[in-house]
């Protein structure tokens, strides 16, 4: 009996000697106390009390400043008692795989906690699932940064915001293994990256009360096969699906209006998009490289594709999309930007809408299935290599409205047969530094017509067009062909089989001119030139050759801004009439002279207090002038043409119909007691 005593004695001190050998460490943290209990590689974090964990911070090397840090490597158990209200920053942090991490698989939260902290459970690599209580309404950035074992999560409905915009790294970033995501109804805010680099993520739904998707939200999630935006987002971030590689469709709801840059560049096999009506800009490299992508139609009200002077810093709208074979263009469409169908080499015509004034740098560079292109004459600007490498382009239509071609704008474009420089034109391909004119290796191009206006050619324009065999160069004044600044014009070019048409009071001096004197010259007939008093004003066309008595007709275009007054030749005005027409009997230089009517920047005032809504509209246009009394209201088309004015019984606000009017962009100019008004208006 002595003995069994003794040996219980025994066996309860060894009890109350384990027991106390399982406290490892503990203390306080704010008003919460913490314990770590166990033994070797196997030990419990318990956290308990009332009130919010501090927030811990990052300092260089591999540690936090919370209080269990040194302990991290074996913490397989984490408790988090009720009562806590909030996970500190940074308070489970690791720098994996770099340093140590947290070995725990899972975690519970108890439902005291609303908040968790920025960082709060970064790079746990262990972790493969967490319960987050319904009463958490708040989850800051980095929160489960590089969770690379978290398979699935769901967030409650308290949540309105999963992290911020503007910040380098997301709350889910980095879970590889995340393939289901439940997004709360009352989210409000997909913050930047959210879920960047969640390459199991399959689907994700963004419920309808989510106004904005942070950039690249969903950015490298190359499983994601299924997205749903639901009607009430307004804005989709930069990136935000970039590299989704298995995203097949997309439907992007009416309520958005913002689209940011590369949103679905990368998504390789996305044959179908569906754009909003309520955009009116898509930015650069929004589909860049999206490969399955067949056809795409740009909705009406939206102005540009793109943005032009970038093209080095981005890239295009829809370039390197090789199954691209349809695209439909806004009649909206003001500018297409720098590479926006660059290598699209499935894309066999385009029609580009009356009132595009600019065509980028590169815009259809390498479309090598394009045949042809007619380029409406409301523009101004084409960019360099616009068109070079369309391999397949037989003819193209240039605008009258531009004044020159740039370097390169059709290089190596062998099967185009012909060109017509426009009027107005006065440069061609002019680049010190370029190594490739703008005609350079068009093989088949056997005729060209220049026009009166040029009065520079830049090097290598002609080179190697093998086949031509055919210039009607309209200028009475040869243009010099410096050997020094504008070489190889017409290097492998057989000009003693090439006949050069010029006008016949001319054929002496093109016979002494320098290069020119080794063509086949010819005297064509009488010349008409029209100019303009300023190419910003206007164009003119009627520039041509003549036999005598022949009747010739010119006519002035004016640009937006300004319309046409009279034709002058030596400064007497010898017309108002346009077109113009008349008895051909000797060389004849006329000027057409515009004058400032209506415009796309206002004169003054600056117009604050006048509002034009709805804008784009579709009939009905209603304009609040404010205490501003109005004298007329006109509206011009972007020719300069009136097409509708309001001068009596102007009540407020304004009401005009503009409902038989075609598509497209239009300039309301308004006439005040304070002065001339003028605004952009779009018909869809």
């Amino acid at each position: 009996m002595k003995k069994q005593i003794t040996f219980l004695a025994f066996a309860m001190l060894l009890s109350v000697a384990g027991a106390f050998a399982q406290h490892v460490d503990g203390g306080t943290t704010g008003p919460l106390t913490w314990e770590v209990t166990g033994t070797g590689n196997n030990l419990t974090l318990t956290i308990s009390g009332s009130g919010a964990m501090p927030d811990y911070e990052v300092p260089p090397g591999c540690n936090t400043t919370a209080p269990w840090e040194s302990y991290k490597e074996s913490i397989t158990t984490v408790v988090i008692e009720n009562g806590v209200t909030s996970i500190g920053d940074w308070a489970f942090a690791s720098q994996f795989p770099t340093c140590p991490y947290y070995p725990f698989s899972s975690i519970t939260i108890p439902n005291s906690v609303t908040g968790i902290g920025e960082g709060a459970f970064y790079c746990c690599a262990a972790l493969q699932s967490i319960t987050i209580p319904n009463g958490v309404t708040t989850i800051k950035n980095r929160a489960f940064y590089h969770c690379t074992a978290l398979e699935s999560v769901t967030i409650p409905d308290g949540v309105t915001s999963i992290g911020d915009n503007n910040i380098p790294v997301g709350v889910f970033e980095g879970c590889e293994s995340l393939t289901s995501v439940t997004l709360p109804n009352n989210l409000k805010t997909i913050g930047d990256r959210a879920f960047a680099d969640c390459t199991a993520l399959t689907a994700v739904t963004i419920p309808s009360g989510v106004t904005t998707v942070g950039s690249s939200a969903f950015s490298g999630c190359k499983a994601l096969a299924s997205a749903t935006i639901s009607n009430g987002v307004t804005m989709i971030g930069i990136s935000v699906f970039s590299g989704c590689s298995a995203l097949k469709s997309i439907d992007i709801p009416n309520s958005v209006t913002t689209i940011g840059m590369n949103a679905f560049s990368g998504c390789e096999k996305l044959v179908s998009a569906t754009l909003p009506n309520g955009i009116t800009k898509i930015e650069d490299m929004t589909f860049a490289r999206c490969k399955a992508l067949e056809s795409i139609t740009i909705p009406n009200g939206v102005i540009s594709i793109g943005n032009v002077d970038d093209f080095y810093n981005h890239g295009g709208v829809f370039e390197y999309c090789e199954s691209l074979t349809s695209v439909t263009l806004p009649n909206s469409l003001i500018t297409i930007g720098d590479g926006t169908f660059r290598e699209c080499t499935a894309l066999k015509s385009i029609t580009i809408p009356n009132g595009v004034t600019t065509i980028g740098f590169a815009a259809f560079y390498g479309c090598i299935a394009l045949t042809s292109v007619t380029i409406p004459n409301s523009v101004t600007t084409i960019g360099a290599v616009a068109f070079g490498g369309c391999e397949e382009l037989v003819s193209v239509t240039l605008p009258n409205g531009i004044t020159k071609i740039e370097v390169a704008t059709f290089t190596e474009c062998k099967k185009l047969a012909s060109i017509t420089i426009p009027n107005g034109v006065t440069s061609i391909g002019i680049s010190m530094y370029a190594d490739n004119g703008a005609f350079q290796a068009c093989e088949s191009l056997t005729s060209v017509t220049l026009p009166s206006s040029v009065t520079t050619i830049g090097r290598f324009t002609f080179y190697d067009c093998t086949a031509l065999t055919s210039i009607t160069n309209l200028n009475p004044v040869p243009v010099e062909i410096a050997e020094i600044s504008f070489y190889h014009v017409f290097d492998n070019v057989d000009q003693s089989a090439c006949t050069l048409t010029v006008p016949t009071s001319a054929v002496s001096a093109y016979k002494s001119a320098e290069v020119w004197k080794e063509f086949n010259i010819a005297g064509g007939g009488i010349l008409v030139y029209p100019k303009v008093d300023d190419p910003e004003h206007g164009y003119v066309t009627g520039n041509d050759l003549y036999e005598g008595r022949a009747t010739a007709t010119v006519t002035a275009t004016a640009h937006p801004g300004y319309h046409f007054v009279n034709w002058t030749k030596d400064g007497a005005v010898i017309s108002t009439a346009n077109p113009y027409s008349f008895t051909v009997t000797e060389d004849i230089e006329l000027v057409a002279n515009f004058e400032e009517g209506v415009g796309i920047a206002p004169p003054s005032p600056d117009g604050g207090d006048v509002r034009i809504y709805p804008n784009p509209t579709s009939g009905e246009l209603r304009v609040e002038s404010g205490e501003w009394r109005v004298e007329s209201v006109e509206i011009y088309d972007v020719f300069g043409k009136n097409v509708s004015r309001l001068t009596s019984h102007i009540s407020h606000p304004i009401s005009m119909d503009i409902s038989s009017l075609p598509t497209g962009v239009y300039f309301l100019r308004m006439i005040t007691e304070n002065g001339t008004i003028v605004k952009k208006i779009i018909k869809n």
